[in-house]
């Protein structure tokens, strides 16, 4: 996705004869002031997102580019700031919109899989390629050989116990846990720590619209001809 950034001029006619005299200057002038503007902008969009989203890497950041002006004509001239199409995701996080399932669940990480804050990244443990591996489900046998059912007396118990003696978590319906603690303290009572780290969801899910773009070009847009008027002063002190 992307946003064009047009120059529109509020104050012309107190410019117009001084213009008329420096065309080649009016040209450099816009330019300029487009090109800055979209710095600015993408300034502004990166910012943004390292403040409304939990970024693992400089991945996202770096898609983030602006095109600087190529027309010679000052009527044609603009830049462009947006998303590049390695990140199509950009798009439905500013505009909003509707994830669609495609087959598999979508894996929502909580607060503990991000080691206590939702401002954190997932801790490589918590990984869901290595959460796979680490699974215990029904009925499925543990690495002591013997399955877990749910018919099976003590299942629930049984499960806590072979999870946190083998760093393994637990899938139970659309809910993955981890134990990070389990204490036998007499024949039947047993103290149990859980702590949730994904729920799977497998239906389409909505994406609230965080504008991150859209506000990114805001002030700049609107100090549009201010940078206009600075540059062309810069231009005539030269002349």
């Amino acid at each position: 996705m992307a946003i064009a950034i047009k120059f529109e001029m509020k104050h012309e006619r107190q410019f117009i004869q001084k213009l008329n005299d420096f065309p080649a200057a009016n040209k450099e002038a816009t330019k300029n002031a487009l090109n800055t503007a979209a710095a600015l902008s993408r300034k502004n969009a990166v910012k943004n997102i390292r403040n409304d989203f939990t970024l693992r890497n400089k991945f996202t950041e770096r898609n983030i580019q602006f095109d600087k002006v190529q027309s010679s004509s000052a009527d044609e001239m603009m830049s462009v700031i947006g998303a590049t199409q390695k990140v199509p995701y950009m798009k439905t996080q500013d505009e909003g919109g509707v994830k669609l399932k495609k087959g598999k669940s979508y894996a929502l990480a909580s607060r503990q899989a991000r080691d206590g804050s939702d401002k954190n990244v997932i801790n490589k443990m918590n990984y869901m390629q290595h959460i796979i591996r680490r699974g215990i489900r029904q009925g499925q046998p543990s690495k002591r050989g013997k399955a877990i059912s749910r018919g099976r007396k003590g299942n629930a118990v049984a499960q806590m116990y072979i999870a946190n003696k083998n760093n393994l978590v637990i899938v139970r319906g659309n809910k993955i846990f981890s134990v990070p603690h389990f204490e036998k303290r007499g024949r039947d009572h047993v103290i149990a720590n859980t702590k949730l780290l994904y729920t799977l969801r497998r239906e389409s899910i909505n994406i609230k619209k965080t504008e991150w773009l859209k506000r990114a070009i805001y002030k700049p847009s609107q100090d549009l001809e201010r940078i206009y008027i600075s540059q062309i002063k810069k231009i005539w002190r030269k002349e």
